[in-house]
């Protein structure tokens, strides 16, 4: 974000790329129908599975439950070996392997779509400079009313309903600010 705006101090820019983040491969399946299950999140230490997260998505709420069909997204390490893998077919097919075997899915052909995904910045590594970078570029935003929260706005790892939450908070105390600047 900050090589969009003009005239950052230099100090700063480089301080913020000193950040550091893990790169993930996301591979999404639609299936052709409904999962019976209200698992959301499989965490998966097995080698043999291609895939450290798995993520359904339908159980986040009745609305995507009710949904004709359902979606799994398996998430792929920066330190899997089939993570920079450029045979696309040959990972597709690993990953569909991995959720039959585990028993997400009840078969191969169950899958209707699959896509692959690079993702460079899947994740903010906390490091031990990590607060006084986001700090100092913080501060120097905040002087010119930009305000950032959010995993990469704070660079912490934190959840999407933590993440709107957040938002929701800098929301109400800047409304709060402005409505007290007025009187």
């Amino acid at each position: 974000m900050l090589r969009l705006i003009p005239n950052v101090p230099a100090a700063i820019t480089s301080a913020v790329s000193a950040l550091e983040a893990l790169p993930i491969t996301l591979v999404i399946l639609v299936l052709d129908g409904r999962l019976e299950t209200f698992r959301q999140r499989i965490y998966c230490p097995d080698e043999k599975i291609i895939g450290h997260k798995i993520v359904l998505n339908h159980n986040s709420s009745r609305w995507l439950r009710a949904s004709p069909r359902h979606g799994v997204q398996v998430e792929i390490s920066e330190f899997s070996p089939f993570r920079r893998s450029t045979d696309v077919k040959s990972l597709l097919s690993a990953v569909v392997a991995g959720v039959v075997r585990m028993g997400v899915i009840p078969s191969p052909r169950y899958v209707r779509r699959a896509e692959v995904l690079g993702i460079p910045f899947g994740y903010p590594v906390p490091t031990h400079s990590r607060s006084k970078i986001v700090a100092l570029a913080q501060h120097w935003l905040s002087e010119h009313r930009i305000y950032t929260v959010g995993r990469f706005g704070e660079w912490a790892y934190i959840n999407s309903d933590e993440a709107l939450y957040r938002g929701h908070c800098l929301g109400m105390k800047l409304a709060m600010s402005e409505k007290f600047s007025r009187s």
